[in-house]
């Protein structure tokens, strides 16, 4: 006998499926009639949760950009770019196994969609606060500006390394790394005391 899902549980379960499903279909291609029942459930129950197509596609890509926070905050009880590693190598490992997930984080399926684009900014904005506050630096706009390129960076990299079998993860890992050593070089201070200090 099937285990009866609380309200939260079934949320989760919807936004699961919405991740598979987003990953393989334009958002705008089907109706709710059509998504609810790929997803095995009433339309009834996606709208009272959702409150329509558009809103259950954004909150599915509000769930993808939790996740992706989630395994790349930096330990805080390590050295910083010890930390900073692990946390590179989990978003590596993260988007090389969910790959079409990834792509619509960042490319969207619903053309420009303000909703969308603020998540997807949210999140960089995490990342440059997560890594300036860590770094053994005086936070200046200079320095912000240069993180904020580097998150930018990281991710069309890895959008283009989905399509580059050639490229391993640690391969993308030094990439990733030295772009970043070169960003803070860019902003006038040493690699080594910003996160060896």
């Amino acid at each position: 006998m099937r285990r009866r899902l609380s309200p939260e549980e079934r949320r989760e379960e919807l936004l699961a499926f919405g991740q598979g499903f987003f990953a393989e279909h334009p958002a705008d291609a089907f109706t709710m009639d059509q998504i609810a029942a790929r997803a095995g459930v009433s339309k009834g129950l996606l709208y009272n949760y959702f409150g329509g197509r558009r809103g259950f596609y954004v909150a599915t890509v509000e769930a993808i950009a939790g996740q992706v926070s989630i395994l790349t905050e930096p330990e805080s009880d390590m050295a910083f770019v010890d930390a900073l590693q692990r946390a590179l190598e989990r978003y590596l490992r993260w988007v090389a196994d969910h790959g079409d997930v990834y792509r619509v984080l960042v490319q969207g399926g619903l053309g420009v969609d303000p909703q969308v684009a603020e998540i997807v900014e949210r999140l960089r904005r995490t990342t440059v606060s997560r890594v300036t506050s860590r770094m053994r630096a005086k936070p200046t706009p200079t320095l912000a500006l240069a993180i904020y390129g580097w998150v930018c960076f990281a991710e069309h990299a890895c959008l283009e390394w989905l399509s580059q079998p050639g490229v391993d993860a640690d391969a993308m890992l030094a990439l990733l790394t030295g772009a970043l050593a070169g960003a803070v070089g860019g902003a006038g201070l040493s690699w080594y005391e910003v996160m060896h200090a």
